[in-house]
């Protein structure tokens, strides 16, 4: 009994400094292949910009002619995989494409 007892403090003493918690890897945001942005052409419209690519991570009332596309991996919560795609609007019409759909490996 006397040992049950001992153990048990013990684990509850050391457990949060023996053992680190399991943190799930989770791809965030939106991955654009290449194949995807070959697709893409300058004076396409935001409609058709959007049915090829998806909905950008970010796009607000006051940012509306900017899309940005991030993406990212984790492995045990630190950044290994890393890409973003900024697309620019003049009204409804695609002006500029910015960042290359690589992914950037092994983050430091």
């Amino acid at each position: 009994m006397r040992f049950i007892l001992i153990a048990t403090i013990t684990i509850f003493v050391t457990g949060c400094s023996l053992f680190k918690p399991y943190k799930m890897d989770i791809p965030q945001g939106n991955l654009i292949t290449q194949e995807m942005l070959d697709e893409v052409d300058i004076g396409m419209t935001k409609e058709q910009a959007r049915f090829i690519l998806g909905a950008p991570i970010t796009s607000t009332p006051l940012a509306d002619n900017i899309w940005l596309y991030y993406f990212q991996t984790t492995d045990n919560g630190v950044i290994t995989q890393r890409q973003s795609i900024k697309l620019q609007f003049d009204n409804d019409n695609l002006i500029s494409i910015e960042g290359i759909p690589v992914i950037t490996n092994n983050i430091p």
